[in-house]
């Protein structure tokens, strides 16, 4: 018995259950269930336990995601390409731009802004950063 492929963004197990033919994780979130991918493209992912996820394994997110969205620290699942705080936006952050990961900076590098323990982690605008010792490894920007 033949049964109809299922539409955008309805709940599915495989990818040929999918006219798109491709089904995926909605957003990068554990709660996330998988669905039809309205784009008709996934992007493979490596998730791991200590993020939440059940085991160390590879998953698939449905691409093209607006902003807002889910998405880890992983671009590919924005229609912007651009995830930052784990959270599909419009464009990377910029040079001095408070940030938690090199992904969230347009030049790609993440650090202390000084090398003192009242320093906040800031996009470097010379897209490099050091690591060095205070209270913890940490990363400097090359500024």
């Amino acid at each position: 018995c033949k049964r109809s492929k299922l539409g955008a963004n309805e709940f599915c197990a495989v990818d040929n259950d999918c006219v798109e033919g491709s089904c995926g994780y909605e957003s990068f979130s554990t709660s996330s269930s998988k669905v039809c991918c309205a784009s008709g493209a996934s992007t493979e992912v490596s998730v791991t336990s200590s993020g939440g996820w059940s085991s160390r394994e590879y998953r698939y997110f449905c691409t093209d995601q607006p902003d807002g969205t889910l998405c880890g620290e992983t671009d590919a699942i924005c229609s912007s390409n651009s995830c930052v705080g784990q959270t599909c936006k419009s464009s990377k952050l910029g040079a001095n731009e408070g940030c938690a990961v090199d992904n969230d900076c347009v030049e790609g590098s993440c650090g202390y802004e000084s090398f003192s323990t009242s320093s906040s982690k800031v996009c470097c605008a010379s897209g490099a950063s050091t690591g060095g010792w205070l209270f913890g490894y940490r990363y400097f920007c090359n500024d």
